[in-house]
C-alpha cells in the first residue's frame, strides 16, 4: 500500500463522539456518554491489563478506515480484514522508526482490540444496541528485532459499515502532529462539524462533554484558551463568547464567502 498517496480518513461518529480518552497513559476508569437529548448514550470499558484506548492510539484506526477505503474506491472487494506493514502505518502518521514507536503501536493494537464499547449510536446503519471491541482482532508479525512488523487486523462491524456506506472524511496530515489529546479531539470535532458552513457555534458545557474531558468547567475554559493562544490545529479557529464556543475556517476567502452565504 502507497502510503503517500493514499488520503487518510476518519469515520464520522469517531470524531465526534468522545470514544477515545484524552490521554498519552493508560485511562483505566470506565466512561459514560449520554446526548443532552438523551437519545444517544456510549459506555466505554476499559481493559484491566491495558486501559482504555487512547487518542493517539485511533491513528491505528484512521490508518486502517484509510486502507479499506482505498481499496473500496478502486473497486477492489473489502472484508472487514485490513493488512499493512508498521513502517507504512508510522510513515503515514508522522511517527518515527525507533523502538519506542514499535513499542507503542504494539499498545495502542493491545487497548483498541480489547477496550469495549458499549452503544445504540448508529455507525452508518440501522441504529442497534451493540457491544463490540474496537478491532476484533489484531494479529501482528514480530521480527528477530522483537518489533511489530506487518500488521492484521480485523475491523468491527461497527466501523466497517461505517466505511461500507462512506460515511467518512479526510483527515489533514497535519493532524498527527497535534501532540496534545485535546487539541486533537478539537480538531476531530471541527472537521465534523464545521464541514462547508464555514462556522459552527456550541455551548462550552455541550463542549466540554462531546469532547470527553474529565476537567471541571473551569479549569477546561482554561485550556481551551490555550488552544486559542498556539493556534496549532490545521484548518480551523475558535472563539469563546460567553458561554458559547465559536469555530472557523481559517481560509478567509472561504469563511467570508460562508458568511455572506448566510446573510450574517
Amino acid at each position: 500500500m502507497d502510503s503517500e498517496k493514499m488520503s487518510l480518513k476518519s469515520d464520522m461518529i469517531s470524531l465526534e463522539m468522545p470514544i477515545f480518552a484524552l490521554a498519552k497513559c493508560p485511562d483505566f476508569k470506565p466512561f459514560e456518554w449520554i446526548s443532552f437529548d438523551g437519545k444517544r448514550s456510549l459506555m466505554v470499558i476499559p481493559s484491566a491489563l491495558y486501559g482504555r484506548a487512547t487518542i493517539f492510539d485511533y491513528d491505528v484506526l484512521i490508518y486502517a478506515i484509510s486502507v479499506a477505503a482505498k481499496r473500496l474506491h478502486e473497486g477492489f472487494a473489502q472484508g472487514l480484514e485490513v493488512q499493512f506493514t508498521a513502517h507504512e502505518f508510522l510513515r503515514a502518521t508522522g511517527r518515527g522508526a525507533g523502538g519506542k514507536d514499535y513499542q507503542a503501536l504494539d499498545a495502542a493494537l493491545s487497548r483498541l482490540s480489547t477496550t469495549t464499547i458499549q452503544t445504540n449510536i448508529a455507525n452508518g446503519g440501522r441504529e442497534v444496541k451493540s457491544f463490540f471491541h474496537l478491532l476484533d482482532v489484531a494479529i501482528f508479525e514480530v521480527g528477530k528485532n522483537g518489533r511489530v512488523q506487518a500488521v492484521k487486523i480485523k475491523l468491527s462491524d461497527w466501523i466497517y459499515s461505517a466505511i461500507n456506506t462512506r460515511q467518512i472524511l479526510s483527515i489533514d496530515p497535519s493532524y498527527f502532529s497535534l501532540g496534545r489529546p485535546l487539541e486533537r479531539k478539537i480538531y476531530q470535532i471541527s472537521r465534523k462539524h464545521i464541514g462547508d458552513k464555514g462556522v459552527w457555534k456550541i455551548g462550552i458545557e455541550k463542549l466540554l462533554k462531546k469532547t470527553g474531558s474529565r476537567t471541571k468547567s473551569k479549569e477546561f475554559k482554561r485550556e481551551l484558551n490555550n488552544v486559542i493562544r498556539r493556534d496549532e490545529i490545521p484548518n480551523y479557529r475558535l472563539k469563546i463568547e460567553g458561554d458559547i464556543v465559536v469555530f472557523y475556517v481559517k481560509d478567509q476567502a472561504k469563511l467570508a464567502s460562508s458568511i455572506a452565504g448566510r446573510g450574517l
